[in-house]
């Protein structure tokens, strides 16, 4: 992973997870949604994160009971994406991810922890999110392409 990407990741401290939810009779729906013939859609939430380096790897604390996580078990595969914010275009810094969802090791809960010391106190379950895939955007550096990462297994 190029370090470009891994600093961005270390400097951060929340992601955007999207996971996917089937298309239920229980599903709220919107008079919009009728033409839709997708079986899926998208449900997405916010999560505090720790970055583990060493196994590039995205970790996060949630309740279990929670949609995202309960989505995120049944169907692992999920997408991520972590920005700054701002409002000129010449400063956007972002990466696009997809991972792997999964139950956070002891190492990688400790990790958490030593970023997050009051998550402690917290309930919740920890998790790792293992990215397979990256897309760095970074405006400042005025890169014409895009910095990428693919994890090979």
């Amino acid at each position: 992973m190029h370090q470009a990407i891994r600093d961005f990741l270390h400097s951060q401290h929340v992601l955007s997870l999207s996971v996917l939810q089937p298309h239920t009779e229980s599903t709220p729906q919107t008079t919009q949604d009728s033409h839709i013939s997708q079986p899926f859609y998208i449900h997405s939430a916010n999560c505090f994160y720790a970055f583990d380096a060493t196994q590039y790897a995205l970790i996060c604390k949630s309740e279990p009971r929670t949609l995202h996580i309960q989505l995120a078990t049944q169907y692992p595969n999920v997408s991520v994406t972590i920005a700054t914010n701002t409002l000129k275009i010449a400063k956007i810094k972002g990466v696009q991810i997809r991972a792997y969802f999964s139950t956070a090791t002891q190492e990688q809960q400790d990790i958490y922890y030593a970023r997050f010391p009051f998550a402690r106190l917290g309930n919740g379950e920890m998790y790792a999110l293992h990215i397979l895939y990256a897309k760095y955007t970074d405006n400042t550096l005025m890169l014409s392409k895009k910095l990428e990462f693919h994890k090979h297994t």
